[in-house]
């Protein structure tokens, strides 16, 4: 499974980046969202992981990028800020769960790997 991760912070991408590789899947980081939009486009990606609070592009405007281009993406977002994220994430539909920092990694593995296994149950339909 590849994953396309999002976050200003290049250290969080690092330590998001290692986690995933050690349960085998694959991830492209990017601190930047609007070339991270460009990479989605171009690659397939099976999931993306994005945080809220970004200076160049925010989240929601991550999230509503992604779901314009393929409206069945499976999109995860992180925050650090409760309040601020609960009432903005209200505006936006089609996020596969929320995740707040500091960021518990089982969790997010967790949910990893509940897209994993509809992205199987989902190609064995076919």
């Amino acid at each position: 499974m590849k994953v396309l991760l999002i976050d200003d912070d290049l250290e969080i991408l690092k330590c998001l980046e290692a986690a995933l590789t050690l349960k085998g899947f694959a991830s492209d980081l990017f601190t930047r969202p609007k070339e991270a939009l460009e990479a989605y486009k171009q690659e397939k990606y099976d999931a993306v992981v994005t945080d809220l609070k970004m200076q160049e592009m925010d989240g929601i405007e991550v999230v509503r990028a992604i779901k314009k281009y393929n409206p069945d993406a499976y999109v995860i977002v992180i925050s650090g800020f409760y309040d601020d994220f609960k009432s903005r994430m209200e505006k936006v539909e089609g996020v596969y769960t929320f995740l707040f920092k500091p960021l518990d990694i089982k969790e997010l593995l967790g949910a990893l790997s509940r897209i994993e296994k509809e992205l199987c149950a989902a190609s064995n339909k076919k």
